[in-house]
């Protein structure tokens, strides 16, 4: 470790440095304040593991499934897939039965209407009520 301020050299244990001095501070009190600052850190890094711990319990909670849901109570669940194949699902049933193939189905009528001609468009004969007009659609 080098200090720029009287640029002098630490290179490992074991060696004499009572007598150094360290940017205006006296090697022991330099070596204590390092120490204590190490000290700090590795309780740092600790809560840091704990925390870690707690957190990835949590997430493997949630994924799954013994957490609370992620999404709020308004959301609706997503649904227009399923209509989606039902649909498709009923027109291909629909396709497979032979007699709904090309067939389009009459409507019942809401109102039935005889519609007699008064007479002949052709000769003007006078009719008497059985000469139907058209099919009455």
């Amino acid at each position: 470790m080098s200090r720029s301020a009287e640029h002098v050299t630490v290179q490992g244990c074991g060696k004499n440095l009572s007598g150094a001095r360290f940017g205006g501070i006296d090697a022991q009190t330099w070596i204590a304040e390092l120490e204590a600052e190490i000290a700090k850190l590795r309780a740092m890094i600790e809560q840091l593991r704990e925390e870690n711990a707690a957190l990835r319990a949590e997430n493997e909670a949630i994924r799954e499934g013994e957490g609370a849901k992620s999404t709020p109570r308004f959301v609706k669940p997503n649904t227009h897939q399923e209509k989606g194949d039902r649909r498709r699902k009923m027109q291909r049933q629909r396709a497979a039965e032979p007699s709904a193939q090309a067939v389009r189905r009459r409507k019942t009528p809401t109102e039935i209407r005889r519609l007699a001609l008064d007479c002949c468009p052709d000769c003007g004969y006078v009719l008497r009520g059985r000469a139907w007009r058209g099919d009455g659609r």
